[in-house]
């Protein structure tokens, strides 16, 4: 078998992200050039908080989440070249 991976994009930002809108702007276009796209956002998070300690709460759903992501893109079928 032969595991052939494309471009993807997996994505997240935080409520108070200096720059929220433009990340969910840049998601979307990757989505309309026809990138699969994986993109989250966490209501309450800081600006870099996915560097914190994974006791922090957020921290931790948010690690689980892109985990579940990856897994998924891991475990789908992959087209052939």
């Amino acid at each position: 078998a032969v595991l052939v991976v494309g471009v993807l994009a997996i994505g997240w930002t935080a409520e108070f992200d200096p720059l929220p809108d433009e990340a969910v702007a840049y998601g979307a276009r990757l989505r309309e050039a026809g990138v699969p796209t994986h993109f989250m956002d966490y209501e309450g998070g800081i600006h870099g908080f996915d560097s914190l300690p994974l006791e922090v709460g957020i921290v931790a759903r948010a690690r689980a989440d892109q985990l579940t992501v990856i897994r998924r893109i891991l475990a789908a079928p992959q087209e052939e070249p």
